[in-house]
C-alpha cells in the first residue's frame, strides 16, 4: 500500500471511530455482564459491540509508540487484535476496563516492536560483513536507536519495575513478570503462564487486571506511569 493510500485509510478510519459513543462506567458494566448470559450468537455480537466503543483507546496508545519504523496503522492493528483478547478476559466485578486493556494492548504492541527489532539486528548482522556504506544500512541502524521497545527492554528500566512490583504478592508478581518478559524478555501468553503457574488462564488474566490496577494506584509506581506514557 503507497504512504498515500495508508494515510487517507488511516484518517478515514480515526474520523469512522471518532462517532462511535463510548461506554460510562455504568454501560461498560451492563454490557460485560450481558455478554456473560447472552447465547454464543449474541456474545459475539456484543463482544464487538464492546471493543468498537473501545477503539479510541487503542489508538492513544498506538501513537505514543509509532515510528518511521512502526506505522501507526501497523500498531493499531496489533492493539486492535489485542482490544478483542481484554474484552474476553475482562472481569466487571474489579474494575475498569480501560485500566486492563491498556495493559494488553501495550503487552500486545511491544511484542510488535520487539519482533521489529529482531527484524532490525538481523538486517544489521547481514550487513556486516560488507562495508556497510549502503544508506539502507543507517537507515535500519536509526530505526533500531529510535525504537520505544529499546527503552522497554533497557536493564535498568527493567530492575525499576521489578523493584516496583515488589509490593505485589509473590504469585502476582511472577505472573506480570512472565506476562512482561521482565525475566528473560520474553513475553508469555495468559495460556503459558498459566502451564507454568498452575492455574487457570482467566485467573491470570484476573490476576494480571488486580495487579494493574493496584500497581496504577500506587505512588511508588510514578516512574514506570511516566515510562509508560513516553
Amino acid at each position: 500500500m503507497k504512504t498515500e493510500d495508508r494515510d487517507i485509510g488511516l484518517e478515514a478510519y480515526l474520523s469512522e471511530i471518532s462517532r462511535i459513543p463510548m461506554l460510562s462506567k455504568k454501560g461498560e458494566r451492563n454490557l460485560a455482564k450481558k455478554i456473560e448470559k447472552v447465547s454464543m450468537r449474541r456474545k459475539i455480537e456484543e463482544r464487538q459491540r464492546f471493543a468498537q466503543a473501545n477503539l479510541r483507546l487503542v489508538v492513544s496508545i498506538a501513537k505514543k509508540y509509532a515510528s518511521p519504523a512502526a506505522p501507526l496503522l501497523h500498531l493499531i492493528q496489533e492493539g486492535n487484535i489485542a482490544l478483542l483478547r481484554a474484552v474476553d478476559g475482562f472481569d466487571w466485578r474489579i474494575g475498569r476496563f480501560s485500566t486492563y486493556a491498556t495493559g494488553v494492548i501495550k503487552k500486545a504492541i511491544f511484542g510488535y516492536l520487539k519482533d521489529l527489532q529482531k527484524k532490525s539486528v538481523a538486517s544489521l548482522d547481514a550487513k556486516s560483513d560488507g562495508e556497510n556504506k549502503d544508506p539502507l544500512y543507517d537507515s535500519i541502524k536509526d530505526e533500531k536507536a529510535n525504537c520505544p521497545s529499546n527503552r522497554a527492554c533497557n536493564d535498568s528500566i527493567r530492575e525499576m519495575i521489578l523493584k516496583a512490583i515488589r509490593i505485589l504478592k509473590p504469585r502476582a508478581q511472577r505472573i506480570i513478570s512472565l506476562a512482561y518478559g521482565l525475566e528473560d524478555g520474553t513475553m508469555l501468553s495468559n495460556k503459558e503462564i498459566a502451564k507454568i503457574v498452575g492455574i487457570t488462564e482467566q485467573s491470570v488474566g484476573r490476576s494480571i487486571q488486580v495487579s494493574l490496577k493496584i500497581l496504577q494506584n500506587n505512588a511508588r509506581l510514578a516512574d514506570f506511569n511516566r515510562l509508560s506514557e513516553q
